[in-house]
């Protein structure tokens, strides 16, 4: 099988992951009693906090909140942070875990913005400064597109806001794990990352990471939810403070504690070796595509990296050494069906962890120029969802459709038919691409040839 559908969730995960899930499965409910049990579970659940703020320049583990998913944070933070007339502004590229809760406050009579993301920066910084009215309290946005190449400008984004004193929170789910952030560089107020994409982690945990004026307006700003807390229980009302108070209910340990190991992974590797790594995969699968005739790329308007990669770097098609071309390949030959390991990921050369650092609109590794994005495309004269069954019987999964996004997929010109997406992990091999590329022109031509024959008769 040939896994391409990353951006969904990630599918083979390090040992760190299973280490860690593995651990909070046999430990006792956080903050629900004081026996061994639940201490080892409430200590599991502070040095995931811990591990989280730190990897992501958080002023401390109170800074850090835990969810049941992304859409979860998104939905408290845009329905706590609005009302009357404290508005919010969003973009024209988002996902529906923020277009669908922003309409949601607009029909409740919130005032709502929505600027361009979808241009050259200076094209999107215009149409963000022109959105953020007087009725703006809050700008929620995505760091990167969930279908195509769109990375946004965030540092100028956010500096926009801090001059007009609105709070802003980045929607990091496609971007969180693959390159380095950091709130404090980045001057965002709030950070909104899955648990089981980008970090590597199992599915149910949504993690919200918070700037001390976003902690405060959280603090005194009324409760979407309410439930039990572990402390204050004859309390009317959520505790005051942040974490608690926006944790309701039982913490979902096990998908909590799995993005810690995934952290422990990424941080072992190095961004820079996981960012080549899928570098080198997102440019192979370019070319490859773009030598099919009949198959067109959609939201590549603005994106000029294709091919950067020196010919020196490039791996010839067919090679029988899939791994040879990455430096520690190792490190990424855990499976899905491989059992638990008891002992740590091999040792090895790896590229030393340390985030980029952030200067002026030149941020994230040379403006993302080693980031990989979702491949988005189509084929002409064939059915979408017909092609990716068809590839799906031959071991391939990619995901097909509007993906969560219409908002976007209108944007660029893709709201009539969808796409095909392509998204990877440092798990995928050269070979994959190779294997899909040639399954991919196949099959596509024996669809197209079908078609062409079923018109004529």
């Amino acid at each position: 099988m040939i896994y391409f559908d990353n951006g969904a969730t990630t599918l083979f995960k390090p040992p760190e992951v299973r280490h860690a899930v593995w651990k909070a499965m046999d430990a006792g409910n956080p903050g629900r009693g004081g026996h061994r049990k639940a201490m080892e579970g409430a200590k599991i659940l502070y040095d995931t906090r811990q591990t989280v703020g730190e990897h992501f320049g958080a002023e401390g583990p109170d800074h850090v909140c835990f969810f049941y998913n992304a859409t979860t944070a998104l939905n408290c933070v845009i329905k706590t942070l609005t009302g009357g007339k404290k508005g919010v502004l969003i973009s024209n590229m988002e996902h529906n875990a923020v277009r669908r809760p922003a309409l949601s406050v607009f029909e409740r009579g919130v005032p709502l913005s929505v600027f361009n993301g979808y241009g050259t920066e200076e094209e999107v910084c215009a149409s963000f400064a022109e959105c953020l009215g007087e009725d703006i309290a809050l700008a929620v946005f995505l760091h990167t597109s969930n279908i195509c190449s769109t990375v946004l400008p965030i540092k100028r984004l956010t500096d926009l806001c801090k001059k007009r004193g609105v709070l802003s929170v980045i929607d990091c789910a496609q971007a969180g794990g693959h390159l380095p952030l950091s709130l404090r560089e980045t001057g965002a107020d709030g950070f909104v990352f899955p648990s089981h994409k980008g970090l590597m982690g199992i599915a149910g945990a949504g993690i919200l990471i918070v700037s001390p004026a976003l902690k405060t307006a959280l603090e005194n700003a009324p409760t979407v939810m309410e439930g039990g807390s572990g402390i204050h229980s004859f309390d009317r009302s959520m505790p005051q403070t942040l974490p608690e108070r926006l944790e309701w209910g039982t913490v979902a340990l096990p998908a909590v504690a799995s993005v810690a190991g995934g952290i422990k992974f990424i941080e072992k590797v190095g961004y820079g070796e996981l960012m080549h790594r899928e570098k080198i995969l997102y440019d192979r699968c370019l070319e490859g595509l773009c030598s099919i005739e009949g198959i067109r790329l959609h939201g590549m308007d603005f994106f000029s990296r294709f091919s950067s990669l020196s010919s020196s770097q490039k791996v010839c098609r067919g090679c029988a050494s899939q791994g040879s071309i990455f430096k520690n390949p190792s490190l990424f030959s855990v499976g899905a069906g491989d059992s638990l390991p008891t002992g740590d990921v091999p040792s090895g050369h790896v590229t030393k962890f340390e985030h980029v650092g952030f200067s002026g609109s030149d941020a994230y590794f040379k403006k993302c120029d080693e980031f990989c994005m979702p491949i988005l495309f189509t084929a002409d004269g064939v059915d979408g969802a017909l092609l990716t069954q068809v590839l799906s019987d031959d071991g391939i999964c990619l995901r097909e459709g509007f993906h969560c996004a219409p908002l976007a997929h209108t944007t660029i010109g893709t709201e009539k038919t969808g796409g095909i997406r392509v998204t990877f992990s440092p798990f995928n091999k050269p070979g994959e691409v190779d294997t899909f590329l040639d399954t991919l022109k196949r099959e596509y031509k024996a669809l197209k040839k079908r078609e062409t024959s079923d018109k004529t008769k």
